[in-house]
């Protein structure tokens, strides 16, 4: 596997993790439109979501990750791929809800987070070994 192969998942997961939490923020209120009948309702929320500049530029961010995602699907294993992105992504979302939130992680997120690093330590030193 080549570095820069690793550096692209690293970077896929940062954007995924940083920009779900913003998502999140995004889309808040969407709960509360209404609109009679499913086809309808379905629109509004559309609607209201893509007017929402806070859902949208996180919303084009990801995607631009995932198109990134999809190209080194190409390139890597997938069986490395997408485990490096999602555990990235996952410790990147973690951190970034916990500052957002303005709250410090506790002992079982910081003892999580570990173990998925730990994780992704082993499969990276077992691609780059081959």
């Amino acid at each position: 596997m080549k570095s820069g192969e690793v550096w692209g998942m690293l970077i896929v997961g940062l954007f995924w993790g940083a920009t779900t939490p913003f998502l999140e923020q995004g889309s808040e209120g969407v709960e509360k439109v209404q609109a009679r009948g499913f086809f309808n309702k379905a629109v509004a929320e559309l609607r209201y979501i893509l007017t929402r500049w806070r859902f949208v530029v996180p919303f084009l961010i990801n995607q631009s990750a995932s198109l990134v995602f999809y190209y080194l699907l190409g390139q890597a294993e997938i069986s490395v791929a997408v485990p490096i992105c999602n555990c990235v992504a996952f410790v990147i979302t973690s951190m970034v809800e916990a500052y957002l939130h303005g709250r410090r992680p506790n002992m079982y997120t910081i003892l999580g987070t570990a173990l998925v690093l730990l994780g992704l330590f082993v499969s990276l030193r077992a691609a780059t070994s081959k």
